[in-house]
């Protein structure tokens, strides 16, 4: 199983809603960037829509900045309304893989979130038995 989620920030559900409805996996809701850092503790290679808004922009911003550089398999898309499209460049510049201002324009974000999901390796659980019976030099009785 791998071990990563689906995760949308927002104040309201509208986002989550719209994604869910487009998603092939389990959509998680979080309404502050706190949640998403537990989040990212939980599951490293998350993908997150986070909603920008003129209050958490600079919070949106530094999110960004420090998932990229300590989150590698990890990935921000910024969702907002259109008065959002302002600050497209930026939160692009800061790590955001897409930027979305239009629910209208979510086909081409849940193409992206389906790829990154379909390139992360299965989860393996291996027992100690397991392992040691894989070892070259096993004993060999």
């Amino acid at each position: 199983m791998k071990h990563s989620r689906l995760i949308v920030s927002e104040r309201t559900s509208h986002w989550a809603v719209w994604i869910r409805a487009r998603a092939d996996q389990r959509v998680y809701e979080a309404r502050n960037l706190s949640t998403c850092w537990q989040q990212l503790e939980i599951a490293r290679s998350s993908f997150f829509a986070v909603e920008l808004t003129p209050s958490n922009f600079e919070s949106i911003i530094e999110f960004l900045l420090r998932v990229r550089r300590w989150y590698g398999d990890a990935r921000v898309a910024v969702v907002g309304d259109r008065l959002g499209c302002k600050y497209e460049w930026l939160v692009r510049e800061a790590g955001a893989i897409e930027a979305v201002f239009s629910p209208r324009r979510l086909n081409p974000l849940m193409r992206i979130v389906h790829r990154h999901f379909q390139a992360l390796p299965d989860e393996i659980s291996l027992s100690t038995e397991q392992i040691l019976a894989d070892l070259p030099w096993k004993n060999s009785n």
